[in-house]
């Protein structure tokens, strides 16, 4: 396991089994978050769930992890929340088709494969 999929386990409480249980969103499983954010206006749950994973795989140490600009392109579009909202929601329209193409990323956490879809879409 990477440093940084450890630190995204962690991150999303995902680690421990006792904590694992407590959910964040409404999915827990890629697959979940597939069958939850494949539509035209995603749900609130799956913009934050993309918003939370941005902000931490792309750190100070790692600026630029999913090759488009990274927090800065997201801190830049949360002047305007409307605008900010309209930005991770596209980017859940982009990463569930590249999700659906990959099934070996169905029975990991959410977190796993929202991760490697950002990496899949945008540093491809």
């Amino acid at each position: 396991m990477t440093m940084k999929i450890a630190l995204l386990l962690v991150a999303f409480g995902l680690s421990s089994p006792a904590i694992g249980q407590l959910k964040l969103y409404s999915f827990t499983t890629t697959a979940e978050f597939v069958s939850q954010c494949g539509v035209a206006s995603p749900p609130s749950d799956c913009i934050a769930a993309v918003q939370h994973v941005e902000e931490v795989v792309n750190s100070r140490e790692t600026p630029n992890e999913t090759c488009d600009g990274g927090p800065d392109a997201m801190l830049e579009s949360s002047r305007n929340s409307a605008e900010m909202e309209a930005w991770l929601g596209e980017r859940v329209r982009r990463i569930v088709p590249w999700l659906k193409a990959h099934h070996d990323y169905n029975a990991k956490s959410y977190g796993d494969g929202v991760w490697a879809a950002l990496k899949g879409v945008y540093c491809a």
